[in-house]
């Protein structure tokens, strides 16, 4: 999603959001004077969009009152999923416009819309109805790769808020498999595997976590600099291992490890 300026003699008339999909043709349409009636992008894309963004604006106009706690909460569990009933209907209405990547592999190219329209239909979902967001969420991922990282994060997220970490660090390492030579999905998830072990006190698996995200994305300096901010953590400073040894002098006195 790309911002559009039109602007005459140094001066701003508009900005408004379009949408650039590899391989497809926009048609940009301007005449002047300027006027929302006389400019126009038309592409499959940017129909796709503006319909979700319709969706979206009349969300947010409820979501308002949502957040305000106008709605009781069977009211607004209600209300809740109806709204992700309707993004998943516009997810599944655009993403049967999306073509074969061509790898292979199965994956289909989702529309941007259709992207949009299924995160927003599954964030919804999380603690209101956590069967259908699993549900809604590996359906995703099985036609969209593009929901790595996002849909695995948040089935992982779900997990931990039920108490159940080895099922989020288990659903986190799948995800790191479907991820494959996409760097920066594999990249966030081994993040939040990262983190997740660090919570737990679990060095060994913290250790381990870092040697395969170093072997995996050794061509990724953003990982490469992570694994170097997250080895001391696990190595030194992890929950239940002694504090390295240390000379802190006072007013008082001198401080070392063994002396507190």
């Amino acid at each position: 999603l790309y911002p559009v300026r039109i602007s005459r003699y140094g001066q701003e008339l508009a900005t408004l959001n379009t949408v650039l999909a590899d391989a497809e043709t926009v048609e940009l349409n301007v005449r002047f004077p300027f006027s929302d009636t006389t400019f126009s992008i038309i592409s499959p894309e940017n129909e796709a969009y503006r319909t979700y963004d319709r969706v979206n604006r009349s969300f947010r106009r409820v979501a308002v009152y949502l957040q305000a706690g106008a709605l009781d909460a069977d009211s607004a569990r209600k209300e809740l999923l109806k709204w992700s009933d309707l993004f998943w209907s516009l997810y599944e209405e655009e993403g049967t416009e999306g073509d074969p990547d061509g790898n292979g592999d199965g994956n289909v190219r989702q529309t941007y819309a259709a992207h949009r329209a299924a995160a927003q239909s599954v964030t919804l979902l999380a603690g209101v109805d956590d069967s259908l967001m699993t549900a809604r969420i590996e359906r995703s991922l099985a036609r969209d790769r593009a929901m790595i990282p996002g849909g695995i994060l948040l089935l992982a997220s779900r997990r931990l808020a039920n108490g159940d970490t080895t099922g989020a660090a288990a659903r986190l390492e799948s995800g790191i498999a479907q991820a494959g030579d996409d760097a920066p999905a594999a990249r966030q998830l081994y993040q939040a595997l990262t983190r997740l072990h660090y919570d737990a006190r679990d060095s060994l698996q913290g250790r381990q976590t870092l040697r395969a995200m170093s072997s995996d994305l050794k061509r990724d300096s953003l990982a490469t600099a992570w694994v170097e901010r997250w080895t001391p953590e696990f190595n030194e400073l992890a929950p239940g291992r002694l504090a390295p040894d240390f000379e802190l002098r006072t007013e008082t006195g001198t401080l070392t490890r063994d002396s507190l």
